[in-house]
């Protein structure tokens, strides 16, 4: 992206090196960052339970821990890939109702 932007001539050298420093940087943090998720999960269960609240548990004790997702950001993506997501539960809501109702569960 870097040589592109030199290339176009819409990036100065200043910037192009700011940006390979900042990759570098990125892809040597990024194997500790991710090694470090686990420790920092269990940090987080324990700071959120000595402040006592009742919601907080891992996945692993959740009632229904088949179903997980992870959100990152609701910009236009996100919004699209969760309406769809709501359709479909409530599709599915439905449709059980209606099983339910005809006694054919």
């Amino acid at each position: 992206m870097a040589a592109l932007g030199r290339q176009l001539d819409v990036l100065p050298l200043e910037a192009t090196h700011v940006m390979v420093a900042a990759s570098l940087i990125s892809i040597t943090l990024n194997p500790l960052l991710y090694k470090l998720t686990k420790p920092t999960a269990r940090w987080l269960l324990r700071y959120v339970g000595r402040n006592n609240v009742d919601d907080a548990q891992p996945a692993s004790e959740a009632e229904d821990s088949s179903h997980r997702a992870v959100v990152v950001g609701y910009g236009p993506v996100g919004k699209l890939v969760w309406l769809r997501r709501a359709r479909l539960d409530r599709a599915r809501d439905r449709v059980r109702q209606e099983l339910v109702e005809s006694g054919a569960s």
